[in-house]
């Protein structure tokens, strides 16, 4: 990380980043498992294997080393196209295709290292959800049901209580196969496919306060995506790989500005072209592993990017930044507004951010030494430029 932070301020702007691959997922390629970011750590498992039939082996990722280690087995059937949500040190996984779509739901500890059966969702069982997080809340949305048709449910989990509760319909077509994540609050869901084969070209927004639904935004391109991975990632969204509404897997990579509600396209996947691989997000950088490829080979690859945003010199040049050390402020003069900015130390830690509405902009200072990096996210993109704190 330091290195790359080096070049970054000795070349005096961000060129594009490439993806870098990893070991490999250490057991069977699959596809349409799951993963999730539980108390600082990557869990992935479950999944369709390669000659092998449905997975319930799980597995931990560490950072630094950069490679996967086994953890307990899911006590449940082996399954793919589960969902899973999390709480402080417990994560939860639901559902799945395991022969016959299922309804179960179970329980890891990030402490204990145990599983525990929970209350099963009411009603049928559901494949191909999304589903989000809100705190002691996890909720199940979408989906596929055993008929084979897309499903326009919404059920939410206390996990105080063990307890589901039914809520609102969605009130769009109803799509399985969906990418979802939770952000700022908030509930995302991108793409999917209808019951008739359809796909769903829109991103969806959840308000948990109020239980209802707002179409946030067009797609990339006009298209539709399903099969894809959907990750938080500073001030907004990014949107990676899939299958899009030509029939094609896609390496593509998409940023969505939340505030201006816009998509810039970023350096593009390094792998193959692939569908149903998991995704996470882990200090400031986005891994990816596994999937299936365009020929329906599945794969045990994993990737990071280290930072997936890139700026040219020509757009740097209108971008002013210094401190202004009368007043101990760092000022901000010129980007397209309104904007999104973050602070950022030579380790890659945010230690500031917030929203700019004027120009010039104003921080205090007092607290910002050494060499450091602002992140401005502006309707025009997302930009870097480096500042020395006094």
């Amino acid at each position: 990380m330091k290195g790359w932070w080096y070049s970054l301020l000795v070349g005096g702007c961000l060129q594009a980043q490439t993806w870098t691959q990893l070991a490999d997922f250490p057991s069977t390629s699959r596809d349409d498992g799951v993963g999730v970011v539980c108390n600082g750590t990557w869990y992935v498992g479950t999944g369709q294997r390669n000659g092998a039939g449905p997975a319930n082996d799980f597995y931990v990722f560490n950072p630094q080393a950069a490679t996967f280690s086994s953890i307990a087995t899911l006590p449940g059937a082996p399954r793919q196209y589960a969902c899973t949500f999390n709480y402080n040190e417990v994560f939860y996984v639901f559902g799945g295709d395991a022969g016959g779509t299922q309804n179960d739901l179970y329980q890891y500890s990030t402490a204990s290292l145990q599983w525990v059966k929970k209350a099963n969702r009411p009603g049928p069982g559901n494949m191909a959800a999304v589903a989000f997080s809100f705190d002691n809340k996890g909720v199940v949305a979408c989906g596929r049901a055993a008929d084979q048709t897309a499903t326009a449910e919404v059920w939410w989990y206390d996990m105080g209580n063990d307890s589901w509760t039914k809520k609102n319909d969605v009130p769009f077509i109803p799509v399985w196969r969906a990418a979802g994540t939770t952000y700022n609050g908030y509930g995302y869901l991108a793409g999917g496919i209808t019951a008739n084969g359809k796909f769903n070209k829109y991103l969806y927004k959840y308000d948990p306060i109020n239980d209802s639904w707002s179409q946030e935004a067009t797609l990339p391109n006009n298209q539709g995506y399903a099969y894809a991975s959907l990750v938080p990632y500073g001030q907004g969204l990014v949107l990676l790989c899939g299958h899009d509404s030509l029939y094609k897997c896609t390496s593509g990579v998409w940023y969505y500005h939340v505030q201006q509600k816009t998509w810039s396209q970023l350096t593009a996947f390094s792998g193959a072209v692939r569908k149903g691989g998991m995704s996470a997000v882990l200090n400031g950088k986005i891994y990816y592993t596994c999937g299936i490829d365009q020929s329906n080979v599945r794969l045990n690859e994993t990737w990071v990017y280290s930072d997936p945003v890139a700026l040219s010199k020509e757009t740097l040049r209108d971008i002013k930044c210094y401190i202004n050390s009368a007043k101990k402020a760092l000022v901000i003069n010129g980007p397209a507004l309104p904007f999104t900015y973050e602070i950022i130390d030579v380790n890659g830690s945010v230690q500031l951010s917030g929203t700019g509405h004027q120009s010039p902009f104003e921080i205090d200072a007092h607290d910002l030494h050494g060499v450091m990096i602002v992140r401005l996210i502006t309707k025009e993109g997302v930009f870097y430029k480096k500042f020395i704190g006094e």
